[in-house]
C-alpha cells in the first residue's frame, strides 16, 4: 500500500531528460532493491517502451509492471554463518574475502573484563536533610578523594541513606577511587533530586584533559588494508614500543576518503560549504593498549572497529600519556529525578542529563533508577574508556515532542 501511495504522488512530477530521452533502468521496487540489501522483491518496476517515469523526491516511479527474473534475485537457502559456536563452547567469527569480520566486543566494560567491580567500604555517611544538600554530598566526596587508595584502587564510598536528598546544582566526582552510594534504588531508597528549574547535568564523573604525546613521535601502519575487526597491525620500525604502552590508533579522515564518499557536498544540490567534510574532521581514533610486540608487528588488547586503507590515507600510531585521567570511580543503589514543570509535559528547563561521564577509565554505573530527565541517563564521552553500566532504567524523559535527545548513551 505504501508503494502504491508512492506511485500515485509521483504522477504529479513528469521527468524527462535533455533532449527527452527518457531514463531506461529499474528504479524502485515494492518490497526492496537486490544488490543494496539482499531483499528479494516481489515485484519490480521498470519503464516500458510506450511508458513515462515519474520524479517522487530522488526515486524515479514507471508506470508498467513486470516480474523479476527469479535467477537475479534468488537468496541462498544456507547463508553462511558470521558467528557461530566451536565444540570447545567459544565462539567463532567468519571472516570475508578481506579479513572483515564482526568485532569482539569482549574487553568492553570495567577492566576489559579481567576484574569485577571492586566491594568499596563506606567512609563517609550523609542523611538527607531539607534544603539542598548539594554542598555536603559534594565535602563528603572530596573527604574521600583525599583518603590513601587501598591495595584495590578504591579510597572508599560516601552512603546516602535512604530519603530525598535535594541538590540545586550537581555534584562531581573527581579523584580515582571514590564511589557514590545509595540505599536501593526504589522510590523508598535513596532519591537524589536534580531541584531547580535549569539545564544541567546532576552527576560528573570527570578526570582532566591532559592527555599528551609524551614521546613526541608517532608510527605509521604499514599494511595495506587492516580489516574490521583486527588485533594487530605492522608499523614503521616498532623500536620505542613496547608491551603495556597505551596508545592511540588514529585512521586518518583525507580528502581522498572524502571524495571516495561523495561527502564534498551535503547532497541533493546543497552545496553550502559549511556542510561538506574537511579533511581531518572525521578522524577516528582508538584507545588501546599494547599487548604484544613481534618485529615490526604491534597487537593491542581490542578490535579495529574500522577498517584502515593506506590508499586512502592510512593510519598512525602514538604513545600517550594521561595523569590524571580517574579510574576505579563509581555509582551505584541510588535512584535519581529532575524537577520539571509539572504544567508543561515539555518542559526543557530543568536537568538533562543524570550522569556523564569523560577524561575517565573502569568506571561504573550499576543499579541506578534515573527518572524525568531530559537527554541520557549516562552519556559516555569520546574520553571514556572500560565503563560499566549494569541493571539501570531510565524512566519517562520530560523534553519537547520534537527533540531528539531522548535516549541513553
Amino acid at each position: 500500500m505504501m508503494t502504491l501511495a508512492l506511485i500515485v504522488l509521483a504522477l504529479a512530477f513528469p521527468l524527462h531528460e535533455p533532449g527527452g530521452a527518457r531514463l531506461r533502468r529499474v528504479l524502485i521496487s515494492v518490497v526492496g532493491r537486490a544488490g543494496l540489501d539482499g531483499v528479494s522483491p516481489h515485484r519490480s518496476w521498470s519503464r516500458g517502451e510506450d511508458t513515462a517515469p515519474y520524479r517522487f523526491g530522488k526515486f524515479m516511479v514507471p508506470l508498467r509492471a513486470e516480474e523479476p527474473k527469479k535467477a537475479l534475485y534468488a537468496a541462498s537457502t544456507n547463508p553462511p554463518s558470521i558467528i557461530s559456536l566451536g565444540q570447545d563452547g567459544r565462539l567463532v567469527y567468519d571472516t570475508d574475502e578481506r579479513g572483515n569480520r564482526v568485532p569482539d566486543f569482549s574487553r568492553c566494560g570495567y577492566a576489559g573484563g579481567d576484574k569485577t567491580i571492586p566491594d568499596t567500604p563506606v567512609r563517609v555517611v550523609v542523611a538527607p536533610a531539607s534544603g539542598d544538600s548539594a554542598a555536603r554530598i559534594q565535602k563528603a566526596i572530596d573527604v574521600v578523594a583525599g583518603l590513601a587508595p587501598v591495595t584495590n584502587g578504591v579510597r572508599g564510598a560516601v552512603l546516602l541513606l535512604k530519603g530525598r536528598h535535594e541538590v540545586f546544582g550537581g555534584l562531581r566526582l573527581d579523584a580515582s577511587g571514590v564511589v557514590l552510594r545509595g540505599q536501593r534504588s526504589g522510590k523508598d531508597g535513596t532519591v537524589l533530586v536534580a531541584a531547580g528549574l535549569d539545564r544541567r547535568t546532576l552527576i560528573r564523573i570527570v578526570g582532566r584533559n591532559d592527555r599528551t604525546n609524551h614521546l613526541g613521535k608517532s608510527w605509521e601502519i604499514l599494511d595495506e588494508y587492516v580489516p574490521v575487526g583486527a588485533m594487530s597491525f605492522r608499523v614503521n620500525n616498532a623500536s620505542g614500543l613496547k608491551p603495556g604502552d597505551a596508545v592511540t590508533i588514529t585512521r586518518r579522515s583525507t580528502q581522498t576518503w572524502i571524495d571516495r564518499l561523495g561527502m564534498t557536498e551535503f547532497g541533493g544540490g546543497q552545496g553550502d560549504f559549511r556542510l561538506r567534510w574537511k579533511p581531518g574532521s572525521r578522524d577516528l581514533v582508538w584507545d588501546r593498549v599494547i599487548t604484544q610486540i613481534d618485529a615490526d608487528r604491534v597487537t593491542v588488547d581490542a578490535p579495529i572497529m574500522t577498517a584502515i586503507e593506506r590508499a586512502i590515507g592510512g593510519g598512525r600510531v602514538e604513545v600517550y600519556s594521561w595523569p590524571r585521567r580517574i579510574g576505579n570511580v563509581g555509582l551505584e543503589n541510588v535512584r535519581l529525578e529532575s524537577v520539571f514543570d509539572t504544567r508543561n509535559p515539555k518542559d526543557e528547563n530543568h536537568s538533562w542529563m543524570a550522569i556523564t561521564i569523560e577524561n575517565a577509565q573502569d568506571a561504573w554505573v550499576r543499579q541506578v533508577t534515573a527518572e524525568h530527565f531530559a537527554g541520557s541517563m549516562v552519556a559516555i564521552y569520546e574520553s571514556g574508556k572500560r565503563v560499566s553500566v549494569e541493571d539501570c532504567v531510565s524512566l519517562a524523559p520530560i523534553i519537547g515532542a520534537t527533540r531528539s535527545s531522548q535516549w541513553v548513551r
